[in-house]
């Protein structure tokens, strides 16, 4: 009798978290893609102003900077060919800091069939992971993607782009 109340007890819980993520997934809203900066960089309406623009950095990930030719074009391309696949509606899913310190939104960006667009840059080998603590929500998956392209030289894996990170380029090449 006793384990049958505490099985009652956890399936409780467990429909009550469900449906809270549920709600709050509901809630957040969807805005449209309006254009690609590069490969981890885009604009989108404001969710929060009417008419307005932001500029999101996405989440967990370093693509080739522009300067970094061809590479970077090559990554915004991918991005934009990700969103002519998908669609240019996408959510926003914020981690624990919102801005970075150039006063960018960031965030992880889901196209309505589901696609966490981050992740799928990383696992086509355009981008590579790049945590920074403490936005860590999807970075093991993220990692997992990276090693992934990696082994099966995936986009710009197969020309050996990535022996020096975005990271290092611009530190090699200030603006």
């Amino acid at each position: 009798m006793r384990n049958g109340y505490y099985t009652s007890f956890r399936l409780s819980i467990l429909i009550a978290v469900f449906t809270l993520v549920l709600v709050a997934s509901c809630d957040a809203a969807w805005v449209r893609a309006l254009y690609v900066l590069d490969g981890d960089s885009v604009i989108v309406e404001d969710p929060d102003n009417a008419g307005g623009r932001i500029e999101v950095r996405l989440i967990g990930i370093d693509a080739p900077e522009m300067g970094q030719e061809p590479w970077g074009r090559r990554a915004k391309v991918h991005l934009k060919a990700l969103f002519r696949k998908f669609g240019s509606s996408v959510q926003l899913q914020y981690d624990v800091e919102r801005r970075d310190r150039y006063g960018r939104v960031l965030a992880y960006l889901w196209t309505r069939s589901g696609v966490l667009l981050n992740l799928r840059m990383v696992a086509d080998g355009y981008a590579i992971a790049y945590t920074v603590p403490p936005n860590v929500l999807h970075a093991d998956r993220i990692a997992d993607a990276q090693k992934k392209a990696r082994q099966h030289h995936a986009g710009l894996w197969k020309c050996d782009v990535f022996e020096t990170s975005p990271q290092q380029w611009r530190l090699e090449h200030p603006r």
